[in-house]
């Protein structure tokens, strides 16, 4: 072989190699497809949010189903007998209390007795229940993003948008979803409407004012799953570890929590 042959397999051999082309990023999943996999991979959804325009619809189809799920709920509690029976009982109850510290006059109690249980019908119920259920849910969505918002900003130095942040919880909004459902057959089974998928609904007889049983209604399993999968996607969308999330996160709820069973153990107390 000549020097010059030998010199082109050697220049052959000792060139680099040409780079290969990046890969194509991967295709965006659908809606439906994020719907579903908040449930089982949400760190991977909150990924493509994370790194994706915004879509609006990420909060919009999640808010209407979450919304329709709300007024199912009211109609279906408020139709239970032992729900309503629970319900006027805590009712005349109070107007007792009231009678014996001079404020209703005894003549008149079983006047306003009836005329709750008139006023405070199945149908009126459920219709006034869903209201506030409604405005609950679109409020409660936009106020979750908020606190996101401001943790994504301030506790871990990340610049986040609020729509966003508006996305994250709409998606999280699923998990709450099924929160509902459940505590809709937990509602039914026992006929208390303060109780959710907790240990507390397997009291016999729960009671708000026995400190016991207001702690463990403080462990809401559904909460617990919706404020990790909130954790994912506040991390996600910061480019910061889960855990710093969820410690903020997982604060703020049991603060929350322990304020509003405090509040229902001081008002059982005080009947």
């Amino acid at each position: 072989m000549s020097d010059a042959a030998q010199n082109l397999v050697v220049m052959s051999e000792s060139a680099p190699e040409s780079p290969q082309p990046p890969a194509p990023p991967p295709a965006p999943s659908s809606l439906a497809a994020r719907l579903v996999n908040v449930y089982a991979t949400p760190g991977d959804v909150f990924e493509e949010v994370a790194r994706s325009p915004r879509d609006n619809g990420n909060w919009v189809l999640p808010l209407i189903l979450t919304a329709i799920m709300s007024v199912v709920f009211c109609f279906v509690v408020f139709s239970q007998e032992n729900v309503m029976r629970n319900f006027h009982q805590t009712q005349e109850q109070a107007i007792r209390d009231q009678v014996k510290a001079g404020k209703v006059p005894a003549d008149k109690a079983d006047d306003i007795v009836e005329a709750a249980r008139k006023w405070m019908s199945p149908t009126i119920m459920a219709a006034f229940g869903s209201v506030g259920s409604l405005i609950a849910t679109v409020g409660g969505v936009f106020f979750v993003a908020l606190i996101l918002m401001l943790l994504g900003r301030y506790a871990l130095n990340a610049e986040v948008e609020f729509m966003k942040m508006a996305e994250v919880s709409g998606l999280a909004a699923m998990i709450a979803l099924v929160g509902t459902v459940a505590k809709m057959f937990v509602v039914m089974a026992t006929g208390r409407m303060e109780l959710g998928v907790s240990p507390a609904a397997l009291v016999e007889d729960f009671d708000p004012g026995n400190h016991t049983h207001a702690l463990l209604g403080i462990l809401d399993l559904s909460m617990i799953w919706y404020v990790a999968v909130l954790s994912a996607g506040l991390a996600r969308v910061c480019g910061k570890p889960w855990w710093r999330a969820a410690a903020w996160l997982y604060a703020i709820w049991l603060v929350f929590a322990a304020g509003m069973a405090a509040v229902a153990y001081l008002g059982a107390r005080a009947h």
